[in-house]
């Protein structure tokens, strides 16, 4: 369902937006401002992680907007199961 949701938004946004700035699906975890030692951070991001199954029940869609004072996040829909 999730792949029918990513192709649904990347229809819509075909027309609309050049290719390099489209909605690429992703999850980010972190986010770091400055680096130092990049190659010391990518390293140690290097992890295996294992497969699992759960059940998504709700996702929400942020809008990230990035400042000099730090992110701004707004929630701008909530998806909810119907099952």
């Amino acid at each position: 369902e999730i792949n029918e949701l990513r192709k649904k938004i990347e229809d819509v946004l075909r027309d609309l937006l050049e290719e390099e700035t489209r909605f690429k699906a992703h999850l980010t975890l972190g986010r770091v401002k400055d680096i130092k030692d990049k190659e010391k951070i990518i390293d140690g991001f290097k992890v295996k992680v294992p497969k699992i199954k759960f059940l998504v029940t709700n996702f929400k869609l942020y809008e990230s907007k990035l400042r000099r004072q730090g992110p701004k996040y707004t929630i701008i829909q909530e998806f909810k199961s119907v099952k």
